[in-house]
């Protein structure tokens, strides 16, 4: 037999799909051929993991494929094509592979401020998930939708005292009625704290450094501003540039100040929606595809492409969901992009 390497393809935490080109079968019936692969030995053999495709006279060259289940989650796997005849089995060359990460683990809540969790700037958030848990990478997005209220500021969340807070970043009061939709989950290779440095940053931006992020433009992620001592006054949102995700300020003059902190998720479940001209109702805009008015849960961070919406921005469901400026005097930018999680 001749083949090709094989390649990798469709990886998920506990299966990959293999698929090789079999250029001849060495003169004779192959009996059996497919896949074997291993996570320890670098040729993997038939005494390894195999999955049988079965016999075949061709024609050739035949593309072959399999799909391996019950693989571990993030891990590394070699595999390779082989075939059997009555001359004997022989095999390609050899690949290495890597499962995908598992889906991550959220809890989901909400949260309305209200004078009794109010102290002038912050609102502290009494959830079982948050409280005494001050690991917790926690994504906040407002939500109109029971509390019917706006709140312009640029906000952010930090955690003392047992409980975390949401707080106003230029320390306005923070008003009453508002409601915030929360995702919460524990540090994973897919939830992480970033900091911004001298080293990371630059004027309004702040470059991301990670394995799941870099040199992965097609890499979708939410971010919220965290506060361990230093504020950042500004609606932030994300870019990729030259290999690299970055976390900017939407108000351009503004730097990022080393020691601001961000909470970020990555999800492969996120997907973009765009503010598309016509589809613009003053400062809001359904998302589309569409979000059912029965979705509990929206978040949802800027992407930036070219436009800037320097705003805080919140999602309600006057029908289907919807993403909405703060500032309800200022239009929705046609353009503008978020990247958008939905449960």
């Amino acid at each position: 037999m001749n083949a090709n390497a094989p390649v990798a393809s469709d990886l998920t935490p506990t299966s990959a799909r293999i698929t090789a080109t079999i250029d001849g079968s060495g003169g004779a019936t192959i009996n059996q051929h497919g896949v074997v692969y291993s996570k320890t030995n670098l040729t993997p053999t038939l005494a390894d993991g195999k999955v049988e495709i079965g016999s075949t006279n061709g024609p050739f060259p035949l593309l072959a494929g399999a799909t391996l289940t019950g693989l571990e989650a993030n891990t590394s796997y070699y595999a390779r094509a082989y075939a059997t005849n009555d001359k004997g089995t022989a095999y390609s060359s050899a690949i290495t592979f890597k499962t995908a990460l598992p889906a991550p683990t959220y809890t989901f809540a909400t949260h309305v401020t209200g004078s009794a969790n109010i102290l002038g700037n912050t609102s502290t958030i009494s959830t079982a998930a948050l409280n005494n848990n001050a690991n917790a990478i926690l994504i906040i997005t407002a939500n109109w939708e029971g509390g019917s209220f706006y709140n312009k500021n640029p906000v952010g969340v930090y955690y003392t005292a047992g409980q975390w807070r949401v707080f106003n970043q230029n320390l306005t009061a923070m008003p009453t009625g508002l409601k915030y939709n929360l995702l919460i989950t524990n540090p994973t290779d897919q939830a992480f704290k970033h900091v911004a440095t001298t080293a990371n940053s630059s004027g309004n931006t702040t470059i991301l450094d990670h394995p799941l992020l870099n040199d992965k433009p097609g890499a979708r992620l939410l971010v919220t501003q965290r506060w361990n001592g230093t504020y950042n006054n500004s609606a932030v949102g994300v870019w990729y540039s030259n290999g690299r995700w970055r976390i900017f300020n939407q108000t351009f003059s503004r730097s990022i100040v080393p020691g601001a902190e961000f909470n970020v998720v990555i999800d492969n479940g996120i997907f973009t929606t765009e503010a598309q001209a016509g589809k613009i109702t003053g400062n809001h805009f359904l998302i589309e595809p569409a979000v059912p008015a029965s979705t509990s849960y929206v978040f949802l961070t800027h992407y930036w492409t070219s436009v800037y919406n320097t705003q805080e921005v919140g999602v309600w469901k006057p029908s289907t969901w919807s993403i909405y400026n703060q500032d309800n005097s200022v239009n929705m930018p046609v353009g503008s992009k978020f990247f958008v999680l939905t449960r």
